[in-house]
């Protein structure tokens, strides 16, 4: 078998057409576009998309382009067949699945133009595009929608207007939607009032929705008195990396497990229909819940605080690896291979122990004659290159094992070796959480995961990535990190403002730094809300790096200490316009420019601004009220133990955006001026931090942040050793998260985890800055950011 897909062969192809002279086209990365002439006259009317296969998509093109230019229509298409895939693809949002082409005909010759359409493309074939309807049997849809951006009261809409001249949103969703007042014509009004045919009885009962996608969706329901879930595949839509639709796959799942039915672990197939043109795949309802979901039901890494039975979590973990391995050389016996086994495709139900395979979709027949890659894979459960199908099962296997003892696995998408280095590592010390590696459960647990090693040891995994089998020591860590070069963000420009600006060479000229001194002062004066006030990259943290470069410089030392003062009035006056208050977050994103909370984007890094002028009454009162104004957006968590940042549906712990923030902060501002209700919260606080480890390894997001932020608490609830307990963690940790790089310098992957990550932000750099600074007998770690200018 090849090793290019057939997706990869898309990459080179481009969409276009001869247009006559007069015309005039435009291309950007999405689309291409036509005008004739007289361009598009009307702002408003039904426009017509047309869907087609990839096999088809030039062929449809040239039919379609023609009859545009004869009827003098506008019209775009995709611009490359690499878009065409993306937007017939699973992860495609569905409201504008499936569009190839659109064209934009004025009242007067719909008729017409349809008419031509349907003829000329009578034998082609396409995904139904949900937000349209079908005008006949061609793939040649239609909606009534806005045609192009127009002015309105003075300023740019792409709202309809009415015949009142109302401004009414034209919205776009997976539903066919007419306005009322709509014009069209004889033909149209006929069409509106047939039945849809998409309205058609199912032999079948849905009583509740699980998910969509623009492949179909998944259900739960009721088939002849029994609990089923019910698979939809959508026909030439949910394209995969081999070109397969949804409804193939569904095919695929349902030969699987037909020939695989009475195999314990395991759904077993009721039906498959094909109605309209879907298809549905009604199987066994598996009962409990995702792997996933039971892990994180244990609590066994977020609360190191608690004493948990770590021995009883390994038997159980131990327990459900067992059952998946006999349930997956059962499948192989018969003949077949899941190919993407992990977390999400496994259930556990925590009353009986049952454990389930789901998820036959891309399942492979045939042993180990031929070699196949994979299509599809979660991050870190996949491998790639081509290999026997049954080894893609067992190293997804073994990947769970490792999953289960630690809840990071974006190490292996760097080195496909790192689940040997992590067992040789844990082989090579004497306990992991507080069980011996080497006898008992967790030392058999081990041993196991060996054994689903030499399941697939005629595999030749390669990487430029090596792992490594020493024993870390706080020592040997700084040594292998202080090799490197740390940039502050592995995906983003180092800030030219904020906290690392202290980076930048023009900031120790003092001249330069009383011109930044000026400018901050100049936009406090004319309350300047559109520029970047937080401690990431704004006026605080730029303060604070003035304050850190120039800390024996009485000129920068005092009038940053005014301008303080200054920021600390405005503040006290509208604290909303630097962050927000309360519960109002419901963006969810990692991104550094949505975020608005916690020490490096929030009312927590103004307070760390405003402690370092307490002598002041002002500021020392902006402090509080920042400590206060940050307490305003955090909540307990479901069972009351932590208090954490509340971002939509998420709570976040982490140093730069949630509690582990005020462990960096609250260590240097006296008691007396903590706001009402902090000092019971410090717990609270304390618990959110207190892991055993996190998805990622990072300062600002992930575990060298948490333990940081966890040792500054630990000490103000007179912990006997809070930071010597932190460094313990961290390095421990490094059995998991530490990847060696070719040139044998030790890193971390980063949250893209698409290459080994040297930064502040994500990767070494930061985790070298958390241990220096807890070496330091303290959690404060702005001091070293000096040491790391001009590396």
């Amino acid at each position: 078998m090849s090793h290019i897909l057939p997706v990869a062969s898309l990459a080179d192809q481009k969409f276009s057409v001869s247009i006559p002279d007069g015309w005039e086209s435009a291309r950007d990365e999405e689309w291409c576009c036509y005008l004739p002439a007289h361009g598009i006259e009307e702002r408003q009317g039904w426009k017509i998309h047309i869907s087609a296969t990839i096999e088809q998509a030039h062929e449809t093109l040239e039919q379609v382009a023609q009859i545009a230019i004869e009827h003098g229509l506008p019209f775009k298409h995709l611009s490359t067949a690499e878009r065409f895939f993306w937007r017939n693809s699973k992860l495609c949002a569905r409201e504008h699945a499936g569009k190839f082409i659109a064209l934009y005909p004025p009242l007067d010759k719909l008729d017409y133009v349809l008419e031509d359409l349907e003829k000329s493309l009578k034998s082609s074939e396409g995904p139904y595009i949900l937000s349209d309807r079908r005008w006949s049997k061609a793939p040649v849809y239609l909606r009534f929608g806005v045609f192009q951006p127009h002015v309105l009261d003075g300023r740019v809409t792409t709202s309809f207007v009415d015949p009142a001249g109302n401004e009414v949103p034209d919205l776009r969703s997976v539903r066919f939607n007419v306005p009322k007042w709509a014009p069209a014509t004889a033909k149209i009004s006929k069409w509106l009032q047939q039945s849809d045919s998409r309205e058609q009885e199912l032999p079948f009962v849905v009583s509740k929705a699980i998910q969509f996608s623009n492949a179909g969706g998944v259900y739960q329901g009721n088939y002849k008195g029994s609990s089923v879930l019910i698979k939809e595949g959508r026909k030439h839509a949910g394209l995969d990396p081999m070109l397969q639709d949804a409804a193939a796959r569904l095919a695929v799942e349902h030969r699987a497990l037909s020939a695989l039915d009475s195999v314990r672990g395991i759904p077993s197939p009721y039906a498959q229909y094909c109605v309209w043109e879907h298809v549905f795949l009604l199987q066994e309802k598996a009962p409990g819940v995702s792997l996933h979901q039971w892990v994180q039901s244990q609590k066994i890494f977020d609360r190191m605080w608690a004493n948990q039975n770590f021995e009883r979590y390994i038997e159980s973990s131990f327990n459900i690896l067992r059952s998946l391995y006999s349930t997956i050389k059962a499948m192989h016996e018969r003949g077949w291979s899941h190919m993407d086994v992990h977390p999400a495709n496994v259930l556990v139900d925590k009353e009986t122990w049952t454990v389930t395979l789901i998820d036959f979709e891309n399942a492979v027949e045939g042993k180990n004659e031929s070699k196949v890659q994979q299509l599809m894979a979660a991050p870190g459960f996949g491998l790639e290159g081509e290999h026997n199908p049954q080894v893609f099962d067992f190293h997804g296997l073994r990947q769970i094992g490792i999953f289960l003892l630690f809840p990071s696995v974006a190490e292996s998408l760097l080195n496909p070796n790192h689940a040997d280095t992590i067992i040789q590592r844990l082989r090579m010390r004497e306990s992991y959480l507080g069980l011996s590696s080497r006898s008992g459960i967790l030392g058999t647990y081990i041993d196991f995961l060996e054994e689903l090693g030499q399941e697939t040891r005629h595999l030749c995994l390669s990487s430029d990535v090596t792992g490594s089998q020493e024993i870390y020591t706080y020592e040997t860590v700084i040594s292998l990190l202080e090799q490197n070069d740390f940039p502050v963000h592995d995906r983003a420009p180092c800030p030219t403002e904020g906290i690392f600006s202290a980076q930048n060479d023009e900031i120790r000229d003092e001249g330069q730094a009383l011109k930044r001194i000026e400018a901050v002062s100049a936009a406090i004066q004319t309350r300047s809300f559109n520029q970047r006030w937080r401690v990431y990259d704004g006026m605080a943290g730029t303060l604070l790096a003035l304050l850190q470069t120039h800390c024996h410089s009485r000129t920068i030392r005092q009038r940053v200490d005014q301008t303080i003062e200054d920021f600390a009035a405005l503040y006290l006056e509208t604290p909303e316009q630097f962050a927000p208050l309360g519960m109002t977050r419901s963006t969810l994103s990692n991104s550094v420019e949505h975020q608005d909370s916690g020490l490096f984007y929030g009312h927590l890094g103004y307070a760390w601004l405003f402690s370092r002028c307490l002598n002041e009454p002002l500021v020392a009162q902006a402090c509080t009220k920042a400590l206060e104004n940050e307490l305003t957006s955090y909540r307990l968590d479901s069972e009351g133990l932590t208090l954490q940042l509340s971002q939509g549906k998420r709570l976040l712990p982490y140093l730069s955006t949630g509690s582990a923030g005020f462990g960096i902060v609250l260590p240097h501002i006296p008691r007396e001026i903590w706001p009402e209700g902090l000092d019971k919260a410090l717990p609270l606080l304390y618990r959110a931090c207190d892991s055993t480890g996190s998805a990622f390894a990072g300062l600002m997001n992930g575990y060298a942040g948490l333990q940081l932020g966890r040792a500054g608490l630990a000490h103000l609830l007179d912990d006997d050793k809070p930071y010597q307990r932190s460094i313990d963690n961290i390095i421990d940790s490094l059995i998991f998260y530490g990847i060696h790089t070719s040139q044998s310098r030790l890193a971390l992957a980063g949250e893209a985890s698409t290459s080994p990550s040297l930064s502040i932000a994500e990767g070494a750099g930061g985790l070298l800055i958390a241990l220096k600074t807890l070496q330091q007998q303290g959690t404060d770690f702005f001091w070293i950011l000096n040491t790391f200018s001009n590396r």
